[in-house]
């Protein structure tokens, strides 16, 4: 079966021409010279082992599974397992009626279209499964991986759906988060090529609230001004900035801007978003939080235990356990404090000591001030949903792999754990330097200084470097025949010989430094294409999709970029890919 779902979806992608070579998980080479929805795939698919962000564990997860399976659900890790986790996650019950009446409630509210809101009545069947993800709500909809987390959660469910398991895309809206420093601000390039940022300003007091509690105030259109003066004026401008200050209104909460945001963007693809915050669906997980504080020391010492596996495997700790800390938080006076053991069947939040009764009563009285941590976040989306896979990035990978434990210990199954596609979409203004200058894509990872010596050195210069490297070499010989010349009359001299070195190569160096800077008045336009290269495809030397905000783009393309980055999605996703726009 998982061969026949193999070839279905290799049809579907690249035609049956190509079918038959998506064998035992085996991806098809379209890379090279393949077109997709009329964009070329660049030649060159990059491995994730080229990207210094990237940890073992989820270099393991994506290039050798069995390395790390122990650590993960047995429902698999690939989208040939998804038949196998319906079956899993449909043998238990879902509160259905309750969370699809809050679902469509709130996607109302989110401007959200016919295909969604019919998607949320697929939901309420008990046939039904759910592909969900989730990121951080950004300023104007966050960085591009965001696009690409709801874009594959969508393709999965799709593929699902077409092979007789019906399922539907969730989107998960951490509304209560309380970092609000790390969304507040996106990254663009400015109209010129250069990379800008730009943040919101909060208001006095928001600092440490839940996002979700957050209000959007009147300089919310001083940050919408600054970006209409750093992007570009094109076809597409006017409409953008039109539903960007549509969502970014003064009043709406910054979860609510961001909903509405992607609900524009996305049309009528069918992505349902999900507020957990909602009081209706904090009920239903209130006996999971009451018993993540019964029995919080034995779910502490699962997850250490877990935590000393993964360790002695050799790999890292996504989450750092603090000591005492439950998988709770509690929000005080507007501030989201972590509920702490203080003793046996006491607890603290902030400096407040209260038993576990009175904590328990707390909670029957008041649930809308609980919210989980980020290791039992992923209990609660699936007591809310049947989660037949969860599509991350390589920090919730990790996540999980420290969270799985505690599916048993709260008899619920884990779902399968697929890895969102990984792209840089490269326009052909970018690209043109590194053709131009014999450059690869990760030579741009060192940064515009370091590419554009390179560049001088290599490419655009007489042989001058080499002549100074010359002249280094043979001074360098030279002077080791006078040292051992020396050091044979009189060993004292071993002082001088290495200042007399120092004094002699010094300035060579400077006189070398003197050339690049000439180099770089002279060849100024060389040193801007670079700049503009590398704040494109490599800005802030780490990858585009965590960098760069997608109205970067769609300010270029239009929305109908999403056709593009959809159509690319590959199967399974086992490397990075670059995605020429032109």
């Amino acid at each position: 079966m998982a061969q026949r779902l193999c070839q279905a979806l290799a049809r579907r992608l690249f035609g049956r021409g190509i079918a038959e070579e998506l064998v035992g998980g085996r991806l098809p080479n379209y890379q090279a010279g393949g077109r997709i929805s009329g964009h070329t795939i660049m030649n060159e698919a990059v491995s994730f082992a080229e990207f210094p962000e990237y940890t073992k564990l989820f270099l393991d997860f994506v290039g050798n599974f069995q390395r790390v399976s122990a650590f993960y659900s047995p429902c698999g890790h690939d989208v040939a397992d998804l038949e196998k986790c319906t079956g899993r996650v449909l043998a238990y019950e879902y509160p259905r009626a309750i969370t699809c009446e809050t679902l469509r409630r709130q996607n109302l509210a989110f401007g959200a279209g016919e295909r969604t809101m019919a998607n949320i009545e697929q939901l309420r069947r008990p046939e039904t499964v759910a592909v969900v993800t989730g990121q951080q709500v950004g300023l104007f909809g966050g960085p591009l991986l965001t696009l690409y987390k709801m874009l594959t959660a969508i393709k999965r469910a799709s593929w699902l759906s077409e092979i007789g398991f019906p399922a539907v895309p969730v989107f998960w809206l951490p509304s209560e988060d309380h970092d609000f420093a790390e969304i507040a601000t996106a990254s663009f390039l400015h109209k010129s090529g250069t990379l800008e940022s730009i943040a919101y300003e909060p208001e006095p007091g928001d600092v440490g609230r839940p996002v979700g509690a957050i209000r959007l105030g009147a300089s919310i259109g001083v940050t919408i001004d600054r970006l209409a003066r750093l992007l570009p004026t094109t076809e597409f401008s006017s409409d953008l900035l039109g539903d960007i200050s549509e969502a970014y209104a003064p009043g709406l909460t910054w979860v609510e801007a961001f909903a509405r945001l992607w609900q524009r963007i996305l049309g009528n693809r069918g992505l349902i978003m999900l507020d957990p915050a909602d009081t209706a669906l904090k009920e239903l997980v209130r006996p999971l939080f009451e018993h993540a504080l019964r029995e919080a020391p034995s779910i502490d010492r699962t997850i250490q235990t877990r935590d000393d596996a993964l360790l002695a495997a050799g790999f890292h700790l996504q989450v750092r356990r603090v000591k005492l800390n439950t998988l709770l938080f509690c929000t005080l006076n507007g501030r989201r404090l972590p509920v702490r053991m203080d003793g046996p069947h006491r607890f603290l939040v902030g400096d407040a000591s209260t038993s576990e009764a009175a904590l328990l009563e707390r909670l029957r009285q008041d649930i809308d001030v609980f919210s989980p941590n980020v290791l039992l976040r992923p209990l609660v989306q699936d007591i809310l949903l049947p989660t037949a896979a969860y599509i991350g990035g390589p920090s919730e990978i990790a996540y999980y792999a420290q969270a799985q434990p505690l599916y048993a210990s709260f008899g619920r199954p884990g779902p399968g754990i697929l890895p969102r596609a990984s792209f840089t979409l490269a326009p052909k203004k970018a690209r043109r330097p590194l053709e131009k200058y014999r450059l690869s894509f990760h030579d741009l990872r060192e940064g515009p200084d370091a590419v554009f010596k390179r560049v001088v050195e290599s490419v655009l210069s007489t042989d001058i470097p080499l002549r100074f490297a010359e002249t280094a070499r043979t001074l360098q010989a030279q002077l080791s025949e006078l040292e051992t010349a020396l050091l044979g009359e009189d060993p004292s001299l071993v002082g001088a010989i290495n200042r007399a070195r120092e004094k002699m190569l010094r300035p060579l160096e400077t006189l070398k430094a003197k050339f690049h800077a000439m180099a770089t008045n002279r060849y100024s336009v060389a040193r801007a294409q670079i700049e503009e290269a590398v704040a494109t495809l490599y800005p802030r030397q780490t990858s585009q999709e965590r960098a760069l905000n997608g109205f970067t783009f769609f300010v270029k393309y239009g929305y109908g970029l999403l056709d593009t980055v959809y159509a690319a999605i590959p199967p399974r996703t086992d490397h990075h890919e670059l995605i020429d726009l032109e």
